[in-house]
């Protein structure tokens, strides 16, 4: 019988250890696990647990919550529901109520729930309705005065808390009024950066009290039961790290439970309710988790009920009846005892070295493998250590054993091990009436962290070499017991093998084999107690160890499930014999042999899962190939694996490719008969524009073959008629840049002879690659077509393609437009969005609206220049420079781009100059008269000042008054401002404010520095002005 959850698609909206939990209880429901990771996860453990994973963008934390986009990706994979495991966003009724919204089952309680248990003033005034004890406490607030007035009320010692907290985060301990300013800010701080809301509240606090948990789940039918209790007083800066079910010598179990009840009453899913104990049994609520716990697993192990699985079968409509769970069927068996093993890493680490102690009574959730990484952005705990027994003295006993093989595993990793065990083994820890003994000086004081073994092993060998201080590594073996055998001896050859002990643990190092990946560095092939491993030391490094012929291991290079085996043991192969294929992603790889030489072992079987960089067999390398039909059989077999002999992909790609070559040459031929007009017209065509403005052979086409295409099974593709839009990257004077350009000789560059997209899409690489943008326009770059309209026999209004990005994109990168032709409509709008526009004269014309159309809406008969020529445009501001051809605006637009940078992340490029700076023009003397009120040639002395004499002006024609350019001064990139006193007197008028506010603008933007020629007489007066 089928159940509510087989074939459901699982999206866990979290990482680590949680999500491989939540992934293992959903394949036992048949259910189908999809994972979601960030960059920084892209090696991490939980992505190849899943059947499906997605890569969020955005930083390392920000994307896992990320709302809408992890909404997106659910709805597009046709998810059914979303886990949020705990942390993150699983407390958020934001993220409930947008999955709830979207369709998709939110494995949880309801917005409204989570809302109340997520504030909690709120929630503790709902304790008070349900007539459950809370802690004398205060409102939230962010002022330090209200704070300060509350603390005096209640009496210190004070907690202060997160309204919206969790994870201990945002907790300060106040004793004394000296200490309430600074843990005020600081807890305001955090709970800001932690849950962007920085209030905060004050409880009294409780000293000597215990930290107690009941675990609750509820069905959608108002059905409820508990699971007990468990203790979480073990903290370290406010968060558990040892947990224990049930609690030892708690009193007035009962009492608590029945009000953990009371306050979930109507609740759906699973939720821990938290109280503070004191010595005498009297209890105080303190807050209400509606998620899963990280310390779940104990109560699972004390129970025999899967909690994960609970939750996913309610979440899917099971009642509790049907789950047969039943509150007088649930009884304790036992005890469970779960330590929190965390790393003590400030950066990503590669894990090399893995493995799991394996005992009875040993449960380990962990999120780690040998091949994944670990990184430095989120919580550090990566596993939880699961021990049960009939008693806490048996789980203690048990969990040291595992605890101390587990230390001696984790070669790599420096972890917080000592410390657990260091408490569990405390005399007083078996006791648990009272925590005092963690008041003690060597609980509360931190040691600092020993190295993990595998640095030690690496200072070691290190220490071989003449560069490095030997009395370095003498010290850090005696600050953290270590002793090195055989002993270190200066200038002495790195010994083949080596061992480090402690008090409990032995270390025995061996090097198997020397290699030289690359001239700068060494890789050492070793094994830790039989564990192989590899470490890179520098060239210079001096080593003897050149024996080939002991065993090597082959690595599988990606996670997979092995799907045929061609090789046995002792059979030999040669290097790159097929001998493994695997199933990665849905795609077959084949593993290929990294040497000659003879199988030792073959350690996987097929259909099993192997992780990256995971030993699948080891080999004896040969120093020649090695004879037989082995290589022959096992190249079939590999072959017929990949269908390749059995018909179902073509033996060569020659079809493929000829298709795509036939259709590049119908995209060159353009327009057809259009291209015959434009050259009448005396224009160039979009191609032959873009190859005079490139470089010789940088242009690299993009999308050449979007268009409508016309193809037939025999002949394949018959006919194309290109995207009148042409674009993509090449290089001007060696500087890369993206230019995009419309193609007139197709539809007259309207949009039913255009895919928009496609011009989106070359203008969005300009600014995600940070590169200068150049339109080429002629035309109505994409805009509204009346033969469409006619067409559709409907109105439309077109698109503004890229609206959104063109307008940033100014703030970033160059952006210049040529005008090649009748610019209209969404063209002329991209023409005026660039910090440089040129307009070729009597082919050039820039308007809304083309005389057709002006004539049927205002009966207006007007030319093409009469109503945009640039007679018009060329004094208005519209076009910034004016020229007799398209050869001119192609070298001005190159001209102008030598002078800026590439993006404004960039600073503008100096040249050599053979203009010495110290040049002194002789014929400044004399272009200034000596009589006041006589103009002079102002251009003549800003050539005279510049390099090499070249200004290159910006806005000739309008706003005469105001003068505006490029220059450069001793090889700078300088932005040139004055007046011209031979127009209108050099008066500031409204037309030369807007030039010269425009071209201030660029300069600020591209971090050009200005010079200023000042001669301004004033601003303009009168009705003209």
């Amino acid at each position: 019988k089928k159940t509510m959850t087989q074939g459901k698609r699982l999206l866990v909206a979290n990482r680590g250890e949680i999500a491989v939990r939540i992934f293992h209880a959903a394949r036992r429901l048949g259910m189908i696990p999809v994972a979601i990771y960030s960059e920084e996860d892209e090696r991490s453990l939980h992505r190849y647990k899943s059947d499906e994973a997605y890569r969020l963008s955005g930083g390392p934390l920000q994307s896992y919550l990320d709302i809408p986009q992890i909404v997106r990706i659910a709805k597009e994979n046709s998810i059914d529901l979303i886990h949020p495991g705990y942390g993150f966003l699983s407390e958020s009724a934001e993220f409930a109520k947008a999955i709830q919204d979207a369709g998709i089952l939110f494995v949880g309680p309801t917005p409204n729930h989570l809302a109340l248990f997520g504030d909690k003033t709120a929630a503790r005034n709902h304790a008070q309705k349900c007539n459950v004890p809370i802690i004398e406490g205060t409102s939230a607030t962010t002022d330090i005065v209200q704070v300060r007035s509350w603390a005096n009320k209640l009496g210190y010692p004070i907690m202060m808390k997160s309204l919206m907290g969790g994870g201990g985060r945002g907790i300060r301990i106040v004793k004394s009024e000296q200490d309430l300013q600074s843990s005020f800010e600081s807890a305001m701080q955090e709970a800001k950066m932690s849950f962007d809301d920085s209030r905060i509240y004050l409880e009294k606090f409780l000293e000597n009290s215990r930290h107690v948990e009941i675990q609750v789940m509820w069905d959608s039918h108002g059905n409820g039961v508990h699971l007990f209790d468990r203790d979480c007083s073990i903290q370290r800066h406010h968060q558990k790290i040892i947990e224990i079910a049930p609690c030892p010598d708690l009193k007035n179990r009962k009492e608590i439970i029945d009000a953990a009840m009371r306050l979930t009453a109507g609740f759906c899913g699973v939720a821990t309710v938290e109280f503070l104990v004191e010595d005498s049994g009297k209890f105080h609520f303190l807050e209400v988790n509606p998620r899963i716990q990280v310390e779940h697993t104990v109560t699972e192990e004390i129970t025999g009920i899967d909690i994960v699985i609970s939750q996913l079968k309610i979440a899917t409509g099971s009642s509790l009846s049907e789950m047969k769970i039943f509150q007088n069927e649930i009884s304790t068996r036992g005890v469970a005892l779960q330590c929190r093993v965390k790393a003590n890493h400030s950066e990503k680490t590669e894990i090399r070295i893995y493995s799991e102690p394996r005992q009875p009574k040993i449960r380990i959730d962990s999120g780690i493998n040998s091949g994944v990484e670990m990184s430095a952005f989120y919580d550090p705990m990566f596993s939880k250590v699961i021990a049960s027994g009939s008693n806490l003295s048996e789980c203690v006993a048990t969990m040291t054993t595992a605890l101390q093989n587990y230390q001696r595993n984790l070669v790599e990793i420096s972890t917080n091990i000592p410390e657990l065990l260091g408490i569990i083994q405390h005399p007083e820890f078996l006791i648990f009436r009272n925590l005092n003994f963690l008041k003690k000086p060597e609980f509360q004081v931190e040691r600092p962290h020993p190295p993990s073994v595998f640095k030690l092993i690496e200072m070691v060998i290190r220490s071989y070499h003449r560069n490095f201080d030997p009395l370095k590594l003498k010290k850090t073996l005696e600050e953290y017991d270590f002793k090195l055998k055989p002993e270190f001896q200066v200038e002495a050859e790195l010994p083949r093998e080596f061992s480090l002990k402690n008090h409990q643990d032995t270390y025995r190092v061996e090097i198997v084999q020397q290699t030289e990946p690359d001239r700068n560095t060494i890789k050492l092939q070793i094994r830790i107690n039989d564990h192989a491993t590899q470490i890179f030391v520098s060239r210079d490094f001096q080593l003897e160890i050149q024996d080939e012929s002991h065993v090597i291991p082959i690595r599988s290079p990606a996670a997979g499930i092995v799907t045929e085996i061609y090789v046995k043991t002792d059979q030999v192969v040669n290097e790159g014999q097929p001998i493994m294929s695997f199933n990665l992603m849905k795609m077959e790889t084949i593993l290929k042999s990294p040497k000659s030489g003879r199988i030792k072992s073959i350690k996987v079987k097929k259909g099993v899962g192997i992780s990256q960089n995971q030993v699948v067999m080891t080999m004896v390398p040969e120093n020649s190939p090695v004879s037989g039909n082995s290589d022959e059989i096992s190249q079939k077999t590999a072959q017929k694996r990949l269908g390749i002999l059995g018909g179902h992909i073509h033996p060569s790609w020659k079809r493929e490719v000829e298709f795509l070559k036939k259709g590049k040459e119908f995209a060159r031929a353009m327009g057809g008969e259009g291209v015959a007009r434009q050259r009448s017209q005396k224009k160039l065509t979009v191609r032959e524009r873009i190859a005079k403005l490139l470089d010789l052979g940088t242009f690299w086409e993009i999308g050449s073959l979007a268009g409508k295409m016309e193809f037939s099974q025999k002949e394949g593709i018959t006919s194309l008629t290109p995207v009148n839009c042409v674009g993509g990257v090449g290089k001007i004077n060696l500087k890369s840049v993206v230019v995009v350009g419309d193609d007139f000789s197709v539809r007259g560059g309207h949009s039913d002879g255009g895919i928009w997209r496609k011009q989106e899409y070359i203008e969005s690489i300009a600014r995600e690659m940070r590169l200068p943008l150049v339109r080429l326009l002629d035309g109505s770059s994409g805009g509204g077509s009346i033969t469409e309209i006619s067409r559709m026999e409907f109105s439309y209004v077109p698109p503004l393609i890229g609206w959104e990005s063109q307008i940033p994109q100014l703030s970033e990168i160059p952006v210049i437009s040529l005008l090649l032709g009748p610019v209209v409509g969404l063209g002329a709008a991209r023409a005026v969005l660039s910090h440089l526009s040129i307009a070729v004269n009597e082919i050039s014309q820039l308007f809304v609206a083309g005389p057709p159309v002006v004539q049927h809406a205002t009966m207006e008969t007007v030319t093409k220049e009469e109503l945009g020529g640039m007679e018009i445009h060329g004094r208005n501001g519209s076009v910034d420079i004016v020229v007799d051809s398209e050869d001119q605006a192609i070298q001005l637009a190159k001209e102008f781009l030598a002078f800026l940078p590439g993006n404004v992340w960039e600073l503008p490029p100096r040249i050599p100059t053979d203009d010495p700076w110290n040049r002194r023009d002789e014929e400044l003397l004399s272009i200034i008269p000596h009589q006041s009120g006589i103009s002079f040639e102002i251009r003549k002395i800003l050539n005279s000042v510049v390099d090499n004499g070249y200004f290159f002006e910006i806005g000739a024609n309008y706003g005469k008054s105001v003068v505006c350019g490029l220059a450069r001064v001793n090889g700078f990139p300088v932005g040139i401002v004055t007046s011209d006193s031979q127009h209108e007197g050099g008066v500031m008028t409204s037309l030369g404010s807007f030039k010269l506010k425009r071209h201030v603008d660029m300069c600020d933007t591209f971090h050009i520095p200005i010079v200023g020629f000042v001669d301004q007489p004033g601003f303009a007066v009168g009705t003209e002005a």
